[in-house]
C-alpha cells in the first residue's frame, strides 16, 4: 500500500511527539489533506491546533519533524509552514506515484479492501423483507422500498469489504415478491439467508418468553379499547367467542427501566410504553419476527444484527428489539443489535402531478429517457438487444446513484418528471450515467492503445518498474493520484463506522460516501481528459509521459471499477 495513505496517521504521532518535547501545550492535533493548491503543500496541521509559539522555535520543530518522517521513511521532500498553517509537509510525489499506482496494479480488484478476516457474522434484518405485507407482482414496491433495497444491497458490499461475514435474512414467502426487482438490478443473492415463521402457540422460545416478569395478562374488550389493568386480571377461561380476549402485554418502559437502557436521541424512543405480543392463542407479528430473527441468529452464530428500516417503521423496529434482546437473553447469548434508519423517497415539488408510484414505474420513466438521450446522439442506430440490454443496465446503475448518493438518513427527493427530454428533465449529466460514461471512456483508451501497439504505431506498455512518474507533473494528475487513488482504501474503510459502540443503538454506516466520491472522481477525470492528450504521436520523446499517463488513469479506472462493485454495479465496456 502507498506510504502516503499511512503518512497522515505517522505524521500526527511525529507531531504530538514533537510538541510535547518542546513543552507545547496542544489543544487537537488537526492533519489536513489539502484537495488543491499543491503548489503551497500536500499536507498541513493549522496554526490553531497548538498555542502561539516564537517563530524560532516553530522552525525548530519543522526540522525536528522532517527529520523524523525521514527516518521513517516516509516520502516527504520538505517541512515549512506559512501564516495559516505551523506544519506543511511537500511530499515526494513520484515516490507516491509508483508506490501507489504499483500496489493498485498488484492488488487489482482486492485493492481498497481489507484481507484481515474478522471472524464476526452479521445478520441484516430488513423490515420490508420479513413483514408479512402480500405483493401481487414487482408493480406494488414502492420507491421507499425500492431504496431499502438498494441501501441494504450496499451495505452488504461495504461490510463485506470488511471482512464482515453478512447474511441477508428474508421471509421465504415476501422474499419471492422482491425476487423480480432484485434480479433487475443485479443484487448479489448469496448472502440471502432464508427464514419461515413458526406460529406454533406451544413454541418454547415463546413459552419462557411469555413467563417473563414484564409479560403482563390483560384482558381487552373487542371494539372498545379498554384495557383491565393487573388489578383486574382474569383467567383465560374467563374468555369466550363473543366477550373480551386474554392477552399477553410486554411492558417496555418497565424494562428499559430494569435494564437502564439508553433512552432519548441516540437511544430508545421515549414512548415505548406496553406491546401486545400475545393473543387469541397465537404469537403477535412482532413477536413473530422476533423469534424468526432469533433462530437465524442462533443458526449463523452471528454476533451482531443490525435492523434496516425506514423512518416510519422505526419505532416497531426498536420494539422487535427488546423483544429480541429478552428471547436472546433467555438462550443466554451475547448479539449487539443496530438500528439503520433511512429516510423516506418523495417527489420534488415540481413533479407534484407525476404518477410514477412504484419501483417499476421508475425503472420504465429512467429507462425511456435514457433511450432517448441515446437516440439524439447515436441515432437511430440505437435498436436491438445489445441496446436494450446496455440501456437496461445503465437504466439500473441511474438508479442506484440516485438512491444512494443522498444521505441515508435525509429524505430522497427525485425528479419524476415524465418528460423524455433529458436535458428538461436535469438528467443530461446524472450521476449514475456520468459515471459509467467516464469509465467507459477510460476503457475505450485502453483499447485503442492496444490497438495501436498491434498495429505497431506504439511500443507496448513498459513494466511499472520502468516507468519514470517525474514526468507527471501537472496538479490536476496530482489530484488524479493523492485525492482519489490514495484515499480509496481509507474511504471505504469509513464508511464503517464504530458498530461496538455501546453510547447509540444506531449503527454509523455512510452508504453515500462511495457514489458521492466516484461522482467526484469522474468529475476530475473529465476536466483532466478534455485538457490533455494521452495518446499522442508515437515518438520516443513523447513515450514516457504517455505511458506514465496510461498507467496513471489505469490505477484511476480500477479505482473505479472498485467503487462501482461496492455498488453492485458492472461497469460497461463502452457507451
Amino acid at each position: 500500500m502507498a506510504a502516503s495513505i499511512n503518512l497522515l496517521a505517522v505524521l500526527e504521532k511525529t507531531a504530538r511527539e514533537s510538541f510535547s518535547e518542546e513543552g507545547i501545550h496542544v489543544k487537537k492535533i488537526a492533519v489536513v489533506r489539502k484537495s488543491d493548491r499543491f503548489s503551497s503543500g500536500d499536507i498541513v496541521i493549522p496554526s490553531g491546533c497548538h498555542d502561539k509559539i516564537q517563530n524560532e522555535v516553530l522552525q525548530k520543530l519543522r526540522d525536528k519533524i522532517f527529520k523524523s518522517l525521514l527516518e521513517s521513511g516516509q516520502p516527504v521532500k520538505k517541512v515549512s509552514g506559512d501564516e495559516f498553517n505551523s506544519i506543511t509537509v511537500y511530499l515526494d510525489r513520484t515516490i507516491i506515484f509508483k508506490e501507489a499506482i504499483q500496489s493498485v496494479m498488484i492488488q487489482k480488484e482486492r485493492y481498497g479492501l481489507k484481507d484481515e478476516k474478522r471472524n464476526e457474522t452479521i445478520l441484516l434484518c430488513n423490515e420490508c423483507l420479513l413483514n408479512n405485507k402480500t405483493l401481487l407482482n414487482k408493480d406494488d414496491i414502492s420507491l421507499d422500498s425500492l431504496r431499502s433495497l438498494m441501501v441494504q444491497d450496499h451495505m452488504v458490499q461495504l461490510l463485506q469489504s470488511q471482512c464482515y461475514d453478512v447474511f441477508q435474512l428474508v421471509r421465504k414467502d415476501t422474499y419471492e415478491n422482491y425476487r423480480p426487482v432484485l434480479s433487475q438490478y443485479g443484487t448479489d443473492s448469496s448472502s440471502i439467508l432464508e427464514g419461515a415463521v413458526n406460529t406454533d402457540s406451544k413454541n418454547s422460545v415463546i413459552s419462557k418468553f411469555l413467563m417473563n416478569k414484564f409479560i403482563e395478562k390483560v384482558e381487552k374488550t373487542e371494539g372498545t379499547g379498554i384495557e383491565k389493568g393487573d388489578s383486574e386480571r382474569v383467567s383465560e377461561t374467563a374468555k369466550t367467542d363473543s366477550g373480551p380476549r386474554l392477552a399477553y402485554e410486554f411492558n417496555m418502559r418497565e424494562y428499559l427501566k430494569d435494564k437502564n437502557l439508553n433512552v432519548g436521541k441516540t437511544g430508545f424512543d421515549k414512548n415505548l410504553s406496553v406491546c401486545e405480543v400475545f393473543s387469541l392463542d397465537s404469537p403477535a407479528e412482532l413477536l413473530n419476527t422476533s423469534v424468526l430473527v432469533s433462530d437465524a441468529l442462533k443458526e449463523q452464530k452471528a454476533q451482531k444484527c443490525i435492523h434496516v428500516t425506514g423512518q416510519s417503521h422505526a419505532f416497531s423496529s426498536q420494539k422487535i428489539h427488546l423483544i429480541l434482546r429478552e428471547l436472546l437473553d433467555i438462550d443466554e447469548k451475547s448479539t449487539t443489535q443496530k438500528h439503520f434508519v433511512y429516510g423516506p423517497v418523495t417527489k420534488r415539488q415540481s413533479c407534484s402531478d407525476s404518477d410514477i408510484h412504484t419501483a417499476d414505474d421508475l425503472f420504465r420513466l429512467r429507462y425511456a429517457q435514457l433511450r432517448q438521450a441515446a437516440i439524439m446522439k447515436y441515432g437511430e442506430a440505437v435498436h436491438g438487444e445489445g441496446w436494450a440490454a446496455t440501456l437496461e443496465a445503465l437504466t439500473a446503475a441511474c438508479i442506484k446513484f440516485e438512491m444512494l448518493s443522498c444521505v441515508s438518513r435525509n429524505t430522497l427527493k427525485l425528479d419524476l418528471s415524465e418528460d423524455e427530454d433529458m436535458e428538461g428533465s436535469g438528467l443530461a449529466t446524472s450521476s449514475g450515467s456520468f459515471v459509467m460514461y467516464n469509465c467507459a471512456r477510460l476503457a475505450t483508451l485502453f483499447k485503442h492503445f492496444q490497438e495501436e501497439v498491434d498495429s505497431e504505431t506504439y511500443p507496448p506498455l513498459p513494466p511499472i518498474s520502468k516507468i519514470d512518474f517525474s514526468v507527471l507533473r501537472e496538479e490536476a494528475e496530482w489530484s488524479l493520484l493523492f485525492n482519489y487513488v490514495c484515499t480509496f482504501p481509507d474511504l471505504v474503510e469509513q464508511t464503517i463506522d464504530n458498530l461496538d459502540d455501546c453510547d447509540t443503538i444506531y449503527a454509523k454506516i455512510h452508504t453515500h460516501k462511495v457514489c458521492q466520491m466516484l461522482i467526484s472522481l469522474s468529475r476530475n477525470l473529465s476536466s483532466y481528459y478534455s485538457r490533455y492528450h494521452v495518446l499522442g504521436e508515437g515518438r520516443a520523446q513523447l513515450l514516457p509521459t504517455m505511458y506514465a499517463r496510461l498507467y496513471l488513469l489505469k490505477a484511476v479506472h480500477q479505482v473505479m471499477i472498485n467503487g462501482l462493485a461496492l455498488l453492485g454495479i458492472q461497469p460497461l465496456s463502452q457507451l
